[in-house]
């Protein structure tokens, strides 16, 4: 059975930095500026790279994000994909092979839902910083992500705070990032935009 080997691969799983402690006042600041986030959506261009196969593959779309830990990416570019998630259980919908995998969060843990900066991404420390032409690079180490993650690198703009970037080395080498534009804070996003609803004749695959 054919799988979605680029994209699960992720699921599944910056040099020249000034230090900074584990109480950066900029880290802070991001963190105060998401306190004030219920919702988000922005234009998303992500790169996942594969470490078994030392092949990369560009998506571009649209995500969504809303607390607690519901998350919705409608990918468009190369081919038409949808990942879920209502916090609960992750399902990603692959439209050209009419087939949906679904994932137990309580028993998977998620690269995307890991990221989300709505979630639990801002609770790390910051290893090194670096501020430089209104962006600010933040390396950070999160506790709880330590047997995920090597290393989590956020870019976020210096006036807005918003985080514009985010890229990620996992444990088995796997590399993640993440652009957004266009981001939108707090719009109106019902509920039932995080429920996958199962198109008539899709396969529905358990993880």
């Amino acid at each position: 059975m054919k799988r979605p080997v680029s994209l699960i691969v992720a699921l599944l799983a910056l040099a020249g930095l000034a230090a900074a402690g584990p109480s950066d006042p900029v880290l802070a600041r991001v963190r105060d500026r998401y306190r004030t986030i219920a919702t988000m959506s922005a234009q998303l261009t992500e790169v996942l790279c594969s470490a078994a196969t030392g092949t990369c593959k560009r998506f571009t779309g649209k995500a969504e994000m809303k607390r607690p830990a519901k998350l919705r990416l409608e990918i468009d570019q190369p081919e038409q994909q949808l990942v879920v998630c209502d916090g609960k259980v992750l399902t990603m919908y692959l439209a050209k092979e009419r087939q949906a995998y679904r994932f137990d969060m309580a028993k998977s843990d998620q690269m995307l839902t890991l990221l989300n900066p709505l979630d639990g991404l801002l609770d790390g420390e910051v290893v090194r910083s670096e501020a430089g032409d209104g962006v600010l690079t933040l390396v950070l180490a999160v506790p709880k992500y330590k047997d995920y993650f090597k290393e989590i690198v956020l870019t976020v703009d210096e006036k807005t705070l918003l985080i514009t970037g985010i890229e990620a080395e996992d444990v088995a080498g796997n590399h993640a990032q993440y652009e957004f534009s266009d981001i939108k804070v707090n719009p109106r996003i019902k509920d039932a935009r995080f429920t996958f609803a199962v198109p008539k004749g899709v396969k529905v695959i358990a993880q």
